[in-house]
């Protein structure tokens, strides 16, 4: 039985760096952090993700290119949260009332959305 996604692995050139702001911007918290600088952030509902060392840096740009190309979190008040990670200078991509599209500091795509209730509940 497959019970769900585990983690996301995120490729880093600056492991460090990006799990402090990872932990900085979501309140993240290090569950794991190896001597070769591999980090596991937790999350307030129990998901992870894994911040380790890349090898290769061409990383394309959007949200249309083949390939798993955004991670979504889900929060709680869209709105403040959208207009907090734009105060702090995120390079924004699409940003309305509805959708909220951005990069963390490595070029990575993120997403927020808002629900009443999970897709499917």
């Amino acid at each position: 039985m497959i019970k769900g996604i585990e983690h996301t692995g995120i490729a880093a050139k600056d492991t460090h760096a990006l799990a402090a702001w990872y932990i900085r911007m979501f309140d993240a918290k290090t569950l794991l952090k190896t001597d070769s600088g591999n980090y596991f952030l937790g999350f307030a509902d129990g998901s992870m993700i894994e911040i380790y060392a890349a090898n290769a840096f061409d990383t394309p740009k959007g949200n249309l290119h083949q390939g798993m190309r955004h991670l979504c979190f889900s929060v709680v008040d869209f709105k403040a949260e959208r207009d907090r990670f734009l105060a702090e200078g995120v390079e924004a991509f699409i940003s309305n009332d509805n959708a909220f599209f951005f990069y963390d500091p490595e070029g990575n795509v993120l997403h927020f959305v808002e629900r009443p209730k999970p897709l499917g509940a």
